[in-house]
């Protein structure tokens, strides 16, 4: 079982097949997830983005907080979940009326602010 969960608390929960499970593992290993610090911070800005990622295989557990400051690993990963399970999924969970397009009802109000952090 995979869970994503964004911004405003919704979770996306679906079984994975056998082989995006590997797909994954090998974009775990390929950004350096392993390698990365628990704790991501920008102290200038005091309102901003948070994301959480937490991995589990087995008993292991590895959680990176990225407080306004988002390694280029952490955005690698962002996308690569973007396009292998959000928006492949898109359409799912528009018909059951759990999604709200974030993009329309939340706008990025500075985009070109969005940078990656060393």
């Amino acid at each position: 079982m995979t869970v994503i969960e964004d911004q405003v608390g919704r979770r996306l929960e679906c079984t994975v097949p056998a082989a995006q499970v590997v797909r994954l593992r090998a974009q775990l290993v390929e950004v350096g997830f392993g390698n990365l610090r628990a704790h991501y911070s920008d102290p200038r800005i005091l309102d901003g983005t948070q994301i959480i990622v937490t991995v589990r295989v087995g008993e292991k557990q590895k959680t990176v907080y990225c407080d306004n400051s988002f390694p280029r690993a952490i955005r690698r990963l962002e996308d690569y979940l973007q396009d292998e399970f959000i928006q492949p999924r898109l359409a799912e969970l528009r018909e059951s009326g759990n999604l709200v397009d974030l993009e329309q009802t939340y706008p990025e109000p500075w985009p070109e602010l969005r940078q990656e952090s060393p």
